[in-house]
C-alpha cells in the first residue's frame, strides 16, 4: 500500500488547489497536476470539475476523498496494533499548554503505548509548523490566525487573568511596570496590551518561559503577570486586576488537513 500517495491525493482533493498544495508539499503544480489526470484515469472519473474560478471537487472526488481519509485513518491506527515499540508521537505544545496538560497527555499516550516527545514553542511557532507539515499533531492556546489548511479543534475553554504581588495602579500618567508572559504573541499578551495602550498605559513587556520563574519574580514591586487562571493556586496570594477586556480564550488540538486526527478522541477525554 503506498500510504503517502494516498496522503498526497487526499490533501490535493481537500484543498482544491494546486499552487496551495504546491506550497504545502515537495510537489511542483504541474506535478500535482499530472498527479490530477493519473488519478482520474485510475478512478475512471474526474474528481474535479475546471471552472473559471478554480477547481471544484466532484461527487466521485468527494468519495474517493472519504474513502482516502478512512484509508489513511484505518493504516495509522493498524500501525498502532501491530508496532510491538512504542511509538514515538511529536506534539507540538505552547508554553501554556504544556504547564496546562502536558502530564495528563503523556500519562495518556504512554498508557496507549506510545512513547511522547514535545516541542516546546510559543502558539503562533507550533501553528505555523503545523502548516508546513513540520509537526503531526500540537495543543495550543488560541491561535492569532487560523489557516484554511489546518484543522482545528476546541479541547478546552481558559481564563486569563493579569495578577500581581504589589498594588499597580493600571492607570495612565503612572510608572512604567512589567508585565510578565510566557508568550509575547499568545492571545493572552495580544488582548491585555492592546486594552494597555489604547488606555495609554505605561508598561514594559519581558517574555519568561517558565511559570514558576514568573511567579518569583512577582515578588518584585512594579512586576505584573498574565497567566492563565487554571495556573494560578490560593497559596501564590496573587492580586487580579479587572480590566473590561474579554478575558476568555480556548486551548486546541491541531493538525494539519492531510494527516488523520487519530489522537484526538483520547486527547479530548484527557483535557474536557
Amino acid at each position: 500500500m503506498d500510504i503517502e500517495k494516498y496522503r498526497l491525493h487526499y490533501l490535493i482533493l481537500e484543498q482544491q488547489n494546486l499552487s496551495q498544495t504546491a506550497r504545502t508539499t515537495n510537489y511542483t503544480q504541474s506535478t500535482l497536476s499530472a498527479r490530477v489526470q493519473k488519478m482520474e484515469q485510475e478512478l475512471g472519473a474526474a474528481v474535479f470539475q475546471r471552472t473559471s474560478f478554480g477547481l471544484r471537487i466532484t461527487e466521485a472526488g468527494i468519495l474517493y476523498k472519504n474513502f482516502l481519509r478512512q484509508t489513511c485513518e484505518h493504516y495509522e491506527l493498524l500501525q498502532h496494533q501491530l508496532l510491538v515499540q512504542p511509538t514515538q508521537i511529536t506534539l507540538g505544545m505552547s508554553r501554556s499548554s504544556i504547564h496546562l496538560y502536558g502530564s495528563v497527555i503523556a500519562k495518556a499516550l504512554q498508557q496507549q503505548g506510545n512513547s511522547p516527545n514535545f516541542i516546546i514553542k510559543t502558539s503562533g511557532i507550533i501553528n505555523g509548523q503545523v502548516r508546513r507539515n513540520e509537526l503531526s499533531y500540537a495543543i495550543i492556546s488560541e491561535p492569532v490566525q487560523f489557516f484554511e489548511d489546518v484543522r482545528y479543534t476546541i479541547l478546552a475553554d481558559e481564563f486569563f487573568d493579569i495578577v500581581s504581588h504589589h498594588a499597580i495602579q493600571l492607570k495612565p500618567n503612572q510608572p512604567d511596570f512589567t508585565l510578565l508572559v510566557l508568550s509575547k504573541t499568545c492571545v493572552y499578551t495580544t488582548k491585555v496590551v492592546q486594552w494597555l495602550e489604547s488606555e495609554n498605559i505605561n508598561y514594559q513587556l519581558k517574555e519568561i518561559d517558565s511559570v514558576g520563574t514568573i511567579k518569583d519574580l512577582l515578588q518584585l514591586p512594579r512586576m505584573a503577570a498574565v497567566l492563565n487562571t487554571k495556573l494560578i493556586e490560593p497559596q501564590d496570594q496573587l492580586t487580579e486586576h479587572l480590566i473590561p477586556i474579554d478575558r476568555t480564550t480556548k486551548t486546541y488540538f491541531i493538525c494539519h488537513n492531510s494527516v488523520p486526527s487519530l489522537l484526538l478522541p483520547s486527547l479530548k477525554k484527557e483535557t474536557l
